[in-house]
């Protein structure tokens, strides 16, 4: 099983605000980075799940536009990465004035399960 949550969450926020990993951020705002950090889960010695914490850090111009970005971000995740495959669920958004540079954190829980489709393809291979 290939961790495809990042690529998940590139396309999911497609549209609504630029998203790079955390060392890729610009100066242009607004503009959004993340970091994830995640782990296998095993069951009989093959991974079944991938999960732990996807942090994304919306950087604005104006506070108003951090929570308006923000909940924009919400609505794509929630979107795109609440199926049979992706699962996630906020569990801390922040705001920070770091010297006019607006910031707004959200903090996720996020899994990525290996699905019956999957499943059924890696036996395939695996044949």
């Amino acid at each position: 099983m290939t961790e495809t949550i990042s690529t998940a969450l590139i396309a999911a926020l497609e549209g609504t605000i630029a998203i790079a990993q955390d060392q890729d951020g610009t100066e242009d705002m607004p503009y959004a980075v993340y970091t994830l950090d995640v782990s296998p889960s095993y069951v009989k010695g093959k991974v079944y799940k991938i999960s732990g914490v996807l942090t994304v850090r919306i950087y604005a111009a104006s506070a108003s536009q951090a929570l308006t970005l923000s909940d924009a971000v919400e609505a794509a995740i929630e979107l795109s990465m609440q199926n049979a495959e992706y699962r996630t669920r906020v569990t801390s958004a922040t705001s920070y004035d770091d010297n006019g540079k607006y910031q707004r954190i959200l903090e996720y829980s996020v899994a990525q399960v290996l699905t019956a489709q999957q499943t059924q393809s890696q036996t395939q291979s695996d044949s």
